[in-house]
């Protein structure tokens, strides 16, 4: 079964959201907010995977995609 690739607040949601990751990576909830932009910095990807059921393929692929959108500010 071939499964769709996330996007990066598909993946924070199933790590526990914003608010909950928060503490954890001793960063404030509205910086992993603005990760729909800029991706999921590479630090954090050994806790966000396991958390987010997730893989470096994944995370990587999302990354690109919030990279290259247009999202409005």
């Amino acid at each position: 079964m071939v499964r769709k690739l996330r996007t990066v607040r598909e993946i924070v949601d199933a790590a526990g959201g914003a608010v909950a990751l928060a503490p954890d990576l001793k960063v404030t909830a509205d910086a992993i907010y603005k990760w729909d932009r800029i991706g999921i910095p590479d630090r954090y990807w050994s806790t966000i995977i396991p958390r987010a059921a997730s893989n470096a393929a994944e995370l990587l692929a999302a990354n690109i995609s919030a990279r290259t959108q247009k999202v409005p500010r």
